[in-house]
């Protein structure tokens, strides 16, 4: 039997912010991108969300191309603007990938997608499938050599 971590709080902030991505739409929230068919997407994704144990059909990527971002992350990369909450309110930030969507993660191409956010969204949804939520990253999955590290060698490269 698995131990769900679920806060309530957390939970009621989650749906809050889906109330307001419903009524501002999907985009100003962070959802960004275009679909991405390439067989390497694909391939990618199903072999990370094999990996990670995700219930149902690998999800949709939605990639942001570079020269589409809006501003630079805080890793130094091209990001985009999404608003997350944060102590009770909403904060616009710059961001790699974004996952609000049950069924799609957003994330901003890299020459070799191994570096790219698409291994953290992937767990984020993952974990929202599941019920968890953890913003904080304090789940061991996110840890140095962690599944999200370890995810990168299922990927197929650039």
């Amino acid at each position: 039997m698995k131990v769900r971590t679920v806060n309530l709080l957390v939970m009621l902030g989650l749906a809050s912010c889906l109330a307001f991505a419903l009524l501002a739409g999907c985009a100003l929230f962070g959802v960004r991108g275009k679909p991405d068919s390439s067989a390497a997407i694909r391939s990618d994704t199903a072999a990370i969300w094999a990996f990670y144990g995700g219930l149902g059909d690998a999800p949709q990527v939605l990639i942001v191309e570079p020269e589409e971002s809006t501003c630079t992350a805080p890793t130094g990369f091209p990001g985009f603007e999404a608003y997350v909450l944060v102590d009770d309110r909403f904060m616009r930030v710059c961001r790699e990938g974004y996952t609000l969507l049950p069924d799609r993660v957003s994330v901003v191409r890299r020459p070799d997608m191994r570096t790219s956010a698409l291994r953290h969204e992937l767990m984020h949804l993952r974990f929202i499938q599941e019920g968890i939520i953890d913003p904080g990253h304090e789940r061991p999955e996110w840890r140095p050599g962690g599944q999200v590290d370890r995810a990168r060698d299922v990927m197929s490269g650039p």
